[in-house]
């Protein structure tokens, strides 16, 4: 479902054209779908129990890992680069932190994944949570894309996407609820996309993190 949700909300800009994406976006967005890809492979291995693959294959993360984590940063840095232009100089200090935290959550939660590989259940829980990031950036540029009646501007769409995204995360701890008992990973997933959430409200109102943010575009 995520590679889905990527693929429509990263066509226009990325997976449509390609032809046409600079060499930093075009890095990270490799990077990023070969990580999906990576996810779905492991997921059918292991449900196949092509278990002696799947460990040969997870093996390959420890390079993809870094690499998604360097050219997120890379993506984040030419964004504030140009915080100048119109639309970043509104938005910049808000998209910046919330990319700068799902990158940071990312590591942790890959983190997370190595630490309990060895039990199954928190180990793709954890894995998955990696592809829940994708979530709000990319709808929100699906419901912007499709002018959905209740979404009328950027900022609307940024809600609605992470609204959903905490339907699908709040779907996920049902699940868990109704097979087996609740489990620490989505738990920790939603309250991250919450406080994600609430950052939209608050991280423009922050004046020394506005500074942070030109400082690191200025580098």
């Amino acid at each position: 479902m995520a590679l889905l949700i990527a693929i429509g909300g990263f066509y226009p800009s990325f997976f449509g054209a390609l032809s046409e994406t600079d060499a930093v976006h075009m890095f990270h967005g490799v990077v990023a779908t070969l990580w999906l890809l990576l996810l779905i492979i492991q997921s059918w291995l292991y449900a196949q129990r092509h278990l002696s693959l799947h460990r040969l294959l997870g093996r390959s993360s420890l390079i993809v890992v870094p690499l998604f984590v360097i050219s997120g940063m890379m993506v984040l840095h030419d964004m504030l680069a140009g915080q100048q232009r119109g639309f970043v100089k509104a938005f910049g200090t808000m998209l910046g932190f919330l990319d700068i935290t799902s990158i940071a959550y990312f590591a942790w939660t890959y983190c997370m994944a190595l630490v309990h590989r060895h039990r199954i259940q928190l180990h793709a829980r954890y894995m998955a949570s990696t592809a829940a990031l994708l979530l709000p950036p990319a709808l929100a540029r699906l419901m912007g894309g499709l002018h959905l009646p209740f979404i009328n501007s950027f900022m609307s769409a940024v809600h609605g996407s992470y609204f959903a995204s905490e339907l699908v995360v709040l779907a996920l701890v049902a699940s868990d609820a109704r097979n087996g008992g609740i489990k620490k990973p989505y738990i920790v997933l939603l309250i991250f996309t919450l406080l994600q959430h609430a950052s939209v409200l608050i991280t423009p109102k922050l004046g020394w993190l506005s500074e942070l943010a030109r400082a690191f575009g200025a580098i």
